[in-house]
Formats: C-alpha cells, structure tokens, sequence
C-alpha cells in the first residue's frame, strides 16, 4: 500500500520531469546557437594635434636657410653627409640634434590655427615689421619667404605669415623659438679634445710679449736618468729637467672643458680688441691618443679616434687655446682655430696668468748619482778643490782623494754630496751682470758622458742665481750656497758633517 508521503515525491518528481523536457524542447526550436558577443576593445586614439599645413618642401633640393633675427642674421646649410652647419664657420662642431631640428624643420611648416584672413593691419601681430625673416632658398633658385610676428598674448606661439598672402596664422612655440634665437645657441660648448697624461708629448704657451715657455715629456734613455725624474724637460726659455706636475694639472683641466657659452662668432677688429685678443696668450699642447679602443678611457663613452681599420698605432692630435681677456669671473678663449669666441670660467685659466717658467722647472737644481762620476771639482774664492773618486759603486769601500794625495773620509764625502745636490730653487731670479764671475763653481766629471758645470752668482746679498751648463736663472738663498762651502771646508779638515 503507497502511504501519503511517497505519493508526494512521485508527483515532485514527476513535475521536475517535465520542466526539464519543456526546456530542452524550446531549446532545439532554434536551428542555430547565437554567438557570444565579444567586447569591442579596438579603440583608435589619435594624439596628433590638429593643424594647418602651410608649406612643404624636399629637403634634398633646400640650398640654405637665411634667417635674420634680433640677434643678426645667418645663413644654414646641410652638407651631403648630412651634417648641418652654419656658412662662415662650418669648422665649428654643432648641437647635432637641435641643428638638425632647426633645418629639418622648414620641411613641413604647420601652424595652429588661422588667426585672420587677408589681414590689412598686420602691424596689430607685430608682422608690418617683422621680428624674424625667414627664407627657404632651394637649389634651382627659388625662394619663399615666411616671417614671424610677436608672440600670442596667452603664450604658445607666435604669429605667423607666408609673405605670399596677407593670411595670419599662429605658429608652434617649438618652430617659432628655434629661429628666434641666437644661432650661436646651436653651437656645442665642448673645447677640448679627450687625451690623457699618459699620451702628453708638448705643451708651449706664448704670451704676446715676452718667452715661450716650452716643455716636453722625456724620451728614450732621458725617462731612466735621474737628472729627468720629473718625467719631463723644459726646452724654452733655457734647458731645465722638468716637473710633470704643473703639466698633469693643466691637462686634469683641459681634457674634458666646456665653455659657459658662446660669446660671438663675428670676428671683427672690433670685437678682437674688445674680448682681448689684441694682446693674446697662445697654448698648443701635443699628445698621443689610442686609436684601438673602441669606447674612451676618460668618458667611457664611443672613442673619437677609434679606427677600425687601423692597425692600433698611437695618432698624435693637437689642441690650441688662444686666451684672451679676463672680466669678471669669465676668460674669452678660442679654441683649434674654430671661428669663435667662447666665454669660459676664469678659473680653468689662471695658471695661465699665473704662469712662469719655474713652475714648470724641477726644483732640484742638479742631480745625479754619485756612483757615476769620477771626479768632483770645487771652485770659490779662487781656489780649487779637485776630489777623485776610485770605484763609486764599492760603497763603504769607495775612496775619495783630495787634491790627488790626501784620502777624506768617503762617508763625510757622501754627506758633502747631498749638500751639493739638495740646493732647490725657490723660483725665478735675474741675469747676474756682464762679465760677472761665479762666487762658486762645481764641475761634475762623470765616467761617461759630457762635463756638467753648476755656476752661482750673487746677485743680492742674500740671494744667488744658479746656472746649469749656463742655463737658467733660478735663484736660492745666500745660506744653502754657504753650507755647501762649509761643509766642503769641514771635509778637507777631517770635521764632521752634519745634515
């Protein structure tokens, strides 16, 4: 017998049944699926302002750009290797980015928006007398010419006109600014070719009056004599051995230097008095640079010298400053014969107008080892004190005659030395008188090589010249000159020497 509660879930069951049947029934009336919708994500956006064409052209066939301004006016060209340069001064190395800009930008003058048609008052856009002129000049001869008013009261242009028509339009900033200023703004500011120390051959400074001052690294057997240590030599004004010092210090500066900004490139006689270089200094220095590397020891970045093709030796490069005058904080300089003057920090050249020769001098008159000579000859007072040395490489065992019979102490000898040779200049002196004799003369006789003569010369009562070979005109004070004669004295009367 069915009881009450199944005969309930029978007929759930059965209701649920036929539900199911129903739907898959409506279903299979379609004969087709529709499909699912796909979102639409193809959106275009386009960036671009909106403008007005007003001028195109072929760049290939664009002899120059002449473009007169507020500051003067210029011609600009492109040169079939591509590199942009203004006429006149296509020595002077550009921007290579905003000087492409500025010429490639005369290819498709487009402007913002029309102001006014057929203007009959075009001085109300500062067009009547235009502040820039602009003239595109093709290879076949001709010419268009665009002008460039003031710029719009809300900023963001300028006027503009082709002088074709009276038609007013507002131009971008970016076209309008790179005519309006100063065509030495493409100029780089970089003076200076990358070199290091260690490639460092000459450097020569003349003033306009007076000595060249010239000095030079040591070569061949020079870099291994002591008389050199200081790694170079000064040629000019007289033969000194040199120190490297100074130099290195120069180059710290040179190597990498930029000028505050171009001062002008009108090179008038005007402007070469009025910047100084009437009365110029005159720096050229020579060095060797690696043409193997591809990138740059100093910059890390591409080495200018690098030549794939070569076979890694040494090119030797020359860099020349020509300084002019100082106003301010600021020194004009011309650099590699470029037709420019640049405004440069004064401070990158004060050793220039601080500049003397004895900078560059070693400041250890003469040296050289003991166990190269044979002989040392002492004259003062008109007297002569001749010292041989037997075996200067025995050390202890070393014998130092005087006067050719009376043997000296040879360590005493050796403290004697060291006064001959730590006399230091303590700069530059004057040529001692005409005809003057030397209050002290000491020969050097080495077992090989040439005599080397050290004169002084009292010039002062405290004061002495020192001359090398007759070279030179430094000056040291009265008291280390008198310690070489007393110790002399001391060591040919068996005294103790101290130092």
């Amino acid at each position: 017998m069915m009881t009450k509660k199944k005969i309930i879930l029978i007929l759930v069951s059965l209701l649920l049944l036929g539900g199911v049947i129903a739907g898959v029934m409506w279903i299979s009336g379609f004969e087709v699926l529709p499909d699912e919708e796909i979102p639409d994500s193809h959106i275009t956006i386009d960036y671009q302002r909106e403008t007005l064409q007003i001028y195109t052209c072929s760049l290939d066939n664009v002899d120059y750009i002449s473009v007169s301004n507020k500051t003067g006016e210029y011609k600009v060209s492109r040169n079939e290797e591509g590199t942009v340069y203004f006429h006149g001064h296509a020595e002077v190395p550009l921007l290579p980015y905003s000087s492409a800009g500025l010429f490639e930008s005369v290819a498709n003058i487009r402007c913002e928006a029309l102001i006014e048609t057929d203007c009959t008052e075009l001085y109300k856009y500062g067009l009547e007398e235009p502040s820039v002129v602009i003239t595109v000049k093709m290879k076949d001869g001709k010419e268009n010419v665009f002008h460039l008013g003031d710029a719009a009261p809300q900023g963001g242009g300028y006027y503009f006109r082709d002088t074709t028509n009276n038609d007013v339009y507002l131009s971008g900033t970016y076209f309008s600014e790179r005519f309006v200023k100063n065509h030495t703004q493409y100029y780089q500011t970089t003076i200076s070719k990358e070199f290091e120390y260690t490639g460092f051959q000459t450097l020569s400074i003349q003033p306009h009056e007076g000595e060249e001052i010239y000095v030079r690294t040591t070569t061949g057997d020079e870099a291994t004599d002591i008389r050199f240590m200081g790694g170079t030599i000064v040629e000019k004004p007289f033969f000194s051995a040199g120190d490297s010092t100074p130099v290195q210090g120069i180059i710290e500066v040179l190597a990498q230097l930029k000028a505050e900004y171009v001062e002008t490139d009108i090179l008038s006689a005007e402007n070469l008095t009025k910047y100084g270089f009437d009365t110029p200094t005159t720096v050229t220095i020579t060095a060797l640079v690696d043409t193997s590397s591809i990138l740059s020891n100093i910059t890390g970045l591409e080495n200018p010298y690098y030549d794939p093709n070569g076979n890694g030796e040494q090119k030797l490069i020359t860099i020349k400053y020509v300084i002019g005058g100082t106003v301010d904080n600021i020194t004009y300089v011309m650099f590699d014969d470029q037709s420019v003057i640049y405004a440069v920090n004064k401070a990158n050249f004060e050793w220039v107008v601080n500049n003397t020769v004895d900078i560059y001098c070693q400041r250890m008159i003469y040296i050289r080892y003991l166990k190269e000579l044979k002989n040392v000859i002492v004259e003062v007072d008109g007297e002569r004190h001749h010292f041989a040395i037997t075996d200067p490489e025995a050390g202890d065992d070393m014998e130092v005659m005087y006067n050719t019979y009376t043997k000296v102490d040879q360590a005493q000898f050796r403290n004697f030395y060291t006064s001959i040779i730590g006399v230091t200049h303590d700069g530059l002196g004057y040529e001692p008188e005409e005809g003057s004799e030397p209050y002290l003369k000491i020969t050097y006789i080495p077992i090989e090589g040439e005599n080397i003569i050290l004169e002084f010369y009292q010039i002062e009562p405290r004061k002495y010249v020192l001359k090398v070979d007759g070279e030179g005109r430094f000056f040291a004070y009265s008291s280390k000159i008198d310690k070489i004669v007393k110790d002399m004295h001391k060591l040919i009367n068996g005294e103790e020497i101290m130092n």
